[in-house]
């Protein structure tokens, strides 16, 4: 598998939500950023737990990752929904980030609407410069 770029600072749906993981697990990002490594060498076969999310095929991702605050195992801890855009980019970007304790999954909807959201993103800068 070849190797992608992970961004977790385009989307300010997942900058929000981290930022507000952030005030409680003060050692979130750190957590995020040994994922982050890993993911980037091989987004299918790491140990954070990467499922094809089904609706999507194999455009989106979802990651499960440890917390050192809270001394768990990644399957008990945090979760990261990320998703490539349109071909033949090589980002996975970072849409949504949950602790498991507050919401097992997310929903479908809650992807497409951070799809949306982030596709608006990326293009608003060619939109500006028009």
């Amino acid at each position: 598998m070849a190797p992608c770029k992970v961004d977790v600072t385009t989307s300010k749906t997942f900058s929000r939500q981290l930022r507000s993981l952030e005030k409680k697990y003060r050692k979130i990002r750190t957590d995020l950023e040994d994922a982050v490594s890993a993911i980037e060498a091989d987004h299918e076969h790491n140990g954070f737990n990467p499922v094809a999310v089904r609706k999507f095929g194999r455009r989106v991702w979802e990651y499960s990752f440890g917390s050192t605050d809270m001394r768990k195992h990644p399957r008990e801890s945090f979760r990261m929904i990320c998703a490539f855009t349109e071909p033949p980019t090589q980002t996975l970007y970072a849409i949504i980030c949950f602790w498991k304790g507050d919401q097992q999954y997310a929903t479908e909807d809650e992807i497409s609407d951070g799809i949306e959201l982030l596709i608006g993103q990326l293009r608003a800068p060619d939109d500006e410069s028009s």
